[in-house]
């Protein structure tokens, strides 16, 4: 039996008959009405139409039944009020709100995806999903709470999740760091389960948030919602859990505010400190980064011998981070005395999962760095995914690589964030293997 947040009384609120919009109902006369999407706690969400762009969004309402009714349209009109004012691509997009016939609607961007309850609720997602999702999660709230706004009701049911990305939505709860928020008997003014302890009290901070998205990474690694006193323990759950994410979960969940990471920072840093550990040792249980048995290199790098320093620099931050990278010093004993045309047809075609190309004006012009870059275009045909990484390293235009194709320039990235949008990408695309699996199982 659940004893923290009674999950279990969570239930959502009928909507009342008299309250309810019609397909093909026109709103504001330029919304028109689609399907329902869901019935929450607060609100009810449709699909729709806007009529004069032709843009398909979502469109809600609060639930009237009789409960709050004021003070759930208060929230939602809090939520519309705080939305206006955010732009972030992992926070749900405001379009639009107004009122017609004294019912107050909240235009939202479309998400074509599932909410992160329903997909992971009894099927734990894996590590490097996990800390996928949490690192965007904690990215959003870095920028929230740089604009002194706490969320107060992250959970799963108010994370949007399509393929690799996430939406932060629900801010009906949310208030500005030093404002006040009129509270009646009766009122939620958070999720359950979810919340943290001084919240309770009527208190929030930053936090608060963090607290709340330690219980999130637990939910994500067990598939339930706590069922004890935090703080959390997901190992307690399932112990082949990482000992650092356990760890991690664990600090989030802590009673005290002080207690915690103080900020959405300092645990998003945590969490990629936490990829080493399933890359450096072996373990039947964990899901490594990269590394897939299907290939021998993770990343192969093409590069021409002017640019050997920023390779020779790349490969080393890679390996230390246990990525398998090929990178020719790294390999001189395996290629010595073999025939090259036929063992760089392997390394730049199908052993590798990426290949990076440093371009440079010094790139299109050598023999072997074309030989190089002819086999990588013929495995690029093959495969169904990205397969070659560009990054450019002045503005050579190289032929063979579409304008359209996107890339990373070193001279504003730098080396370091390089490396972590490497990371990354083969976290991401061990996440879509995973998923497949998963989908055809």
């Amino acid at each position: 039996m659940c004893t923290y947040g009674n999950t279990s009384n969570f239930t959502l609120y009928k909507e009342s008959e008299h309250m309810k919009l019609e397909p093909g109902e026109l709103i504001n006369d330029r919304y028109r009405v689609g399907h329902k999407i869901s019935t929450g706690m607060i609100d009810i969400v449709y699909t729709c139409v806007d009529v004069q762009s032709g843009n398909k969004y979502a469109i809600k309402h609060i639930v009237y039944n009789g409960i709050d009714d004021s003070i759930k349209e208060e929230q939602l009109k809090v939520e519309a009020k705080i939305l206006r004012t955010l732009f972030h691509p992992n926070i749900i997009k405001y379009i639009a709100s107004f009122e017609e016939n004294n019912v107050f609607y909240l235009v939202i961007e479309y998400i074509n995806g599932k909410d992160m309850k329903t997909l992971f609720r009894e099927r734990p997602a894996t590590e490097n999903r996990t800390r996928n999702y949490c690192e965007q999660l904690l990215t959003a709230l870095e920028y929230l709470h740089n604009q002194n706004i706490i969320h107060r009701g992250i959970g799963p049911v108010n994370i949007m999740i399509s393929g690799r990305n996430i939406k932060l939505m629900g801010f009906h709860c949310s208030k500005m760091r030093f404002a006040s928020l009129r509270k009646k008997k009766g009122t939620i003014l958070y999720t359950p389960g979810y919340v943290a302890p001084e919240q309770r009290k009527g208190e929030s901070y930053f936090q608060s948030d963090i607290f709340s998205v330690g219980v999130t990474m637990y939910f994500l690694l067990t598939g339930r919602d706590p069922c004890k006193f935090p703080p959390f323990s997901p190992r307690n759950e399932n112990p082949t859990i990482s000992k650092d994410l356990d760890r991690i979960v664990q600090k989030a969940t802590r009673m005290d505010p002080n207690n915690r990471f103080q900020t959405a920072t300092e645990m998003k840093e945590a969490i990629r400190e936490s990829y080493k550990s399933p890359l450096l040792s072996i373990g039947d249980n964990i899901k490594k980064l990269g590394n897939s048995s299907e290939f021998e290199h993770d990343i192969a790098i093409s590069f021409a011998g002017e640019n050997r320093k920023i390779a020779k620099n790349l490969a080393r931050k890679l390996q230390i981070k246990g990525i398998k990278v090929f990178y020719d010093e790294f390999y001189k004993h395996d290629f010595w005395g073999k025939k090259l045309t036929e063992y760089f047809k392997n390394i730049y075609g199908p052993k590798t999962k990426f290949v990076v190309v440093l371009i440079s004006k010094h790139y299109p012009i050598k023999d072997w760095t074309d030989f190089e870059f002819s086999i990588m275009r013929t495995e690029a045909e093959k495969r169904k995914t990205e397969f070659i990484l560009p990054i450019k390293l002045d503005d050579t235009k190289m032929l063979g690589i579409h304008e359209d194709i996107g890339y990373l320039d070193y001279r504003k990235e730098g080396i370091d964030d390089i490396v972590d949008c490497l990371l990354k990408k083969l976290s991401f695309s061990s996440v879509d293997q995973e998923l497949d699996k998963d989908d055809n199982s």
